[in-house]
């Protein structure tokens, strides 16, 4: 996986998912990391990062830094994945 990307320097594309840091109050010392959804909002000039939740429209506030997602496994890699 690559290096992490803070927000300040370069926003990643808009559309994707990716792995997000959040300084979030409460969730421990270095805030949270967890994947969001980096989408248009209608209404601001700025993208919107929508947290990854059973509620599609969460916006997720304090995100600090990002990277792109890994890629998944080969299907042979893991438990029941094969020879």
């Amino acid at each position: 996986m690559g290096e992490w990307i803070s927000v300040d320097d370069e926003m990643p594309e808009v559309g994707a998912w990716y792995l997000v840091a959040a300084a979030i109050d409460g969730w421990g010392p270095g805030g949270a990391t967890t994947m969001a959804f980096l989408d248009r909002d209608k209404d601001a000039d700025q993208p919107t990062w929508l947290a990854h939740n059973d509620n599609p429209d969460s916006e997720l506030e304090g995100v600090t830094h990002w990277m792109p997602l890994p890629d998944p496994p080969e299907p042979h890699q893991g438990r029941g994945g094969g020879e």
